[in-house]
């Protein structure tokens, strides 16, 4: 009973952390239309400062542009674009036993691929592959390519996905009970007979 207690006092504490932590990050950062108010501006509707560089993310979100949040590490080699290793992008590691293959997406094909170490990947060679990245060796240099980048070490972003034309429009719904006349009359389960006595 006392160690049920402790988690229950444990969790009220994180939520009240958690709580705490995001109220905080609400009231050091007004919104754009509190300031305009704030500041007695036009009743224009407030506008978010797109950086002049032509990407589509605020100046404050720009290193989701060179960082994959999801994966661990960070983009390397700026200045490598460009190549078949461009559109090679790594997807991931199985080991089996102790070999390791590594899947590598090429996105101009669509098509994922099986490497080993060793085998012959666009201009260069896998030369070593484990859990979290392998090292992709060409021209004698070798790079450590993680999960979510491509093999110049650039994070790619995934692709934007189209919902499936087959799926049924959201506002159809399947019928909500069993065909006509096959259940009882007024929709709802029919009930057991209680008992009463002793028996």
């Amino acid at each position: 009973m006392r160690r049920r207690i402790a988690y229950m006092a444990a969790a009220v504490a994180l939520c009240a952390a958690l709580i705490w932590a995001m109220t905080q990050m609400i009231h050091h950062r007004a919104p754009p239309q509190a300031a305009t108010a704030a500041a007695g501006a036009s009743s224009r509707p407030a506008t978010i400062n797109l950086p002049a560089d032509g990407s589509s993310l605020p100046a404050e979100f720009a290193i989701l542009q060179t960082h994959n949040a999801f994966a661990p590490g960070t983009a390397q080699g700026h200045g490598r674009s460009g190549g078949p290793e461009a559109t090679l992008i790594f997807k991931g590691v199985v080991q089996a036993g102790a070999d390791f293959t590594a899947f590598i997406e090429n996105q101009a094909a669509k098509q994922v691929t099986q490497a080993m170490v060793g085998d012959a990947v666009a201009r260069g060679r896998i030369k070593s592959i484990d859990l979290d990245a392998i090292v992709y060796e060409v021209g004698g240099d070798s790079r450590r390519i993680e999960v979510g980048q491509n093999l110049n070490g650039e994070v790619v972003a995934p692709p934007a996905t189209q919902p499936s034309p087959s799926a049924p429009p959201p506002d159809v719904q399947a019928p909500a009970g069993p065909p006509d006349g096959a259940g009882p009359p007024n929709g709802n389960p029919p009930r057991s007979p209680k008992r009463r006595g002793g028996m």
